[in-house]
């Protein structure tokens, strides 16, 4: 096959043919495709040829003509003949995953009993062998492909292959502190939720190039552990062989708990049993034990947020007041570790006595 058969681009579409054996209109397309090729080379290879017999007269360029037209009849009855004969070649992906990524190796494979080539879209593929083999897909690889016979321009099906930018890896941390004595879990996922075929994996701070092992965290289901060692975590996932791999995750912090007997504890002043707006009250965080100098981070389901300070003075209290309040501690010496979250108090403002 010439190498201008190769590089052209299908200069026209054939409207669609009803072909009396076909059973496959994706088949049919590709097959029209093809014949339109092949007449096309076929043309121009008999024209060519006559134009340069011109000097032996008109009987030998009649001559020429009328083989050539015999030939054409010939493809003609050739294409339309097996056209729709049912055993036709298939086509398949390699990986079969749902989404490829760009730079992810995927092949076409062919299968049949006889000499195959591939369709991409309305362009010409000619493997050496009957599979495609795409080292680094990008986004242009996309498209439907066919595989066809060379004999009897059989095609298969049309199959489709997306191409999608490199995902990054998500980071989820059930808790950012180690409580004492426990552990926190984090959860490492690619998106979208139909990517597969991933094995995620692990590793702490941001240096280190070397993934965790079981000496490092509890490993549970595919894409979740438990770590209780503080640090700056990430995950990345990783899948096929050589394996390709995602951008890495964010990081996320785990710090440590400290001791039980700095827990926080939520006080408000007055401790009136009922509040009515206008009222002034102090909502307070105190941390008990040692010399200890701490920050603050208060968390409520109230309209107004608390500040992050060891207490909050409400001057003129409100509806928007109301609401359950907790705190916790975080030390100014070593911000990765902090106390357990207090429990809650709930604050009800009324709006008449």
């Amino acid at each position: 096959m010439s190498p201008d058969l190769k590089q052209q681009k299908v200069r026209r579409k054939h409207k669609k043919q009803a072909c009396m054996f076909a059973v496959d209109r994706k088949c049919e397309h590709v097959t029209q495709l093809l014949w339109s090729k092949l007449q096309e080379l076929f043309e121009s290879k008999c024209l060519r040829s006559a134009e340069d017999q011109s000097a032996a007269g008109l009987d030998v360029r009649m001559g020429h003509s009328l083989l050539c037209m015999t030939g054409l009849l010939l493809l003609g009855t050739l294409f339309y003949v097996n056209a729709g004969v049912p055993n036709k070649p298939t086509v398949i992906l390699e990986p079969s995953w749902p989404q490829i990524y760009s730079g992810e190796t995927v092949t076409v494979r062919c299968e049949g009993t006889q000499s195959l080539f591939v369709w991409r879209e309305d362009e010409l593929i000619r493997p050496s062998t009957s599979e495609y083999r795409i080292s680094r897909a990008t986004e242009s690889d996309s498209g439907g492909y066919s595989c066809c016979t060379m004999a009897d321009l059989k095609c298969s099906d049309i199959i489709t292959l997306t191409v999608s930018y490199k995902p990054k890896a998500k980071l989820r941390a059930d808790n950012t502190a180690v409580p004492v004595g426990g552990s926190v879990t984090l959860t490492c996922s690619v998106n979208p939720s139909s990517s597969s075929g991933w094995k995620y994996y692990w590793y702490r701070d941001e240096k280190s190039s070397e993934a965790l092992t079981t000496q490092d965290a509890v490993f549970h289901s595919n894409g979740q552990i438990s770590v209780s060692q503080e640090g700056l975590y990430r995950c990345r996932g990783g899948r096929g062989n050589p394996v390709y791999y995602t951008e890495d995750s964010q990081s996320v912090r785990i710090g440590k708990t400290v001791t039980a007997s700095n827990r926080p504890v939520v006080t408000l002043y007055p401790n009136w049993s009922e509040i009515y707006r206008g009222e002034t009250i102090t909502v307070r965080c105190e941390i008990h034990g040692g010399d200890t100098e701490w920050d603050y981070e208060w968390e409520t389901n109230s309209r107004i947020k608390a500040p992050n300070q060891n207490e909050y003075r409400i001057r003129s209290a409100s509806s928007s007041n109301s609401g359950n309040y907790r705190c916790k501690g975080r030390m100014k010496s070593s911000q990765h570790k902090t106390t357990e979250w207090s429990d809650s108090v709930t604050l009800t403002v009324s709006d008449s006595k």
